[in-house]
């Protein structure tokens, strides 16, 4: 699975570099009601068509990196807006319009 072998790179470079940083991971399918396929530490709210709110449930002490992947390879996943405590997440269609899709994060920053 690509997001095991994403967390796999970023592990590595933690170990080698910052201390005391949080990392939450998850997936989510987007839709009428947005849902949470796997994570914890964060909820989601349906924003609009092809936008979720991720919500921390643990605040980052600073604004925290966020990597999101769509899971379809059509699709696209960008993350806007980012704050200590959320993020907005959107899919758009490669060279397209925002759709409801599903897709994998991981959000990095320090505790």
């Amino acid at each position: 699975m690509r997001l095991a072998a994403i967390e796999a790179v970023i592990a590595s470079v933690i170990a080698s570099s910052e201390k005391g940083l949080l990392i939450i991971r998850g997936g989510v399918e987007q839709g009428a009601s947005d849902s949470i396929l796997q994570g914890s530490g964060f909820t989601v709210s349906h924003k609009a068509t092809g936008e979720t709110k991720v919500s921390f449930t643990a605040a980052f002490s600073g604004i925290p990196t966020v990597i999101p992947t769509a899971r379809l390879f059509s699709n696209k996943a960008n993350a806007t807006s980012a704050e200590k405590g959320s993020v907005i997440v959107g899919v758009n269609v490669v060279g397209g319009s925002a759709t409801n899709g599903t897709f994998d994060f991981i959000a990095i920053g320090p505790r």
